[in-house]
């Protein structure tokens, strides 16, 4: 098996849209903003590729606690009260695989290698993890690498599917009324 882990680069955008469109809806992710987060020296986008073709990618940025209430759109900061003002956080937005690729491994091993990659200065690890229904497809990736759910925020993706016209893998048109499980990681101190 070739598996390479690498940046994204702006030419693999199509790539990761088309893995996006499947896994998460149509428009949950665009080229905008793709090119808006590789322009950011606080987010990250590693792919993962299997036989020289794009499988899978991860959306990571590096937050302090009121970016990351902010960014979840939580009203206070009560729901991550165990988190320090002056941590540094590996917030982990997005990690999709292509179906095709699910249940072999390639999940599991791509979110390891990303979780240490980036984790040399952060003090959490924060991950946003969709639930569809009862299921939370990520559930085990999370569990395996040392991950306990934080807070569970219902309706999460509702705002944006309406402003953005999301069209959701589980809910259809929108609104799309899937919740968000939070998962966390405090890492040892260095």
């Amino acid at each position: 098996m070739k598996i390479k882990y690498r940046d994204l680069l702006e030419k693999d955008i199509t790539t990761i849209l088309d893995i996006s469109s499947v896994q998460f809806g149509h428009d949950y992710l665009k080229t905008d903003t793709v090119l808006k987060y590789l322009s950011n020296p606080k987010t990250y986008i590693p792919v993962i590729e299997y036989e020289e073709k794009i499988i899978g990618y991860s959306i990571i940025h590096m937050f302090n606690k009121d970016e990351l209430v902010q960014h979840l759109g939580l009203n206070n900061s009560s729901q991550i009260e165990d988190i320090s003002s002056n941590s540094i956080i590996q917030f982990r937005k997005t990690t999709a695989i292509h179906p095709n690729f699910a249940g072999k491994g390639f999940g599991n091993n791509f979110v390891r290698y990303t979780m240490s990659m980036y984790s040399a200065d952060c003090d959490f690890i924060v991950s946003l993890n969709w639930k569809r229904k009862a299921e939370i497809p990520m559930a085990k990736i999370s569990i395996k690498n040392g991950m306990n759910i934080l807070a569970e925020i219902p309706d999460y993706w509702c705002k944006a599917s309406l402003k953005s016209r999301i069209i959701c893998p589980e809910c259809g048109a929108p609104p799309c009324k899937c919740s968000a499980i939070i998962y966390i990681k405090k890492l040892q101190i260095k």
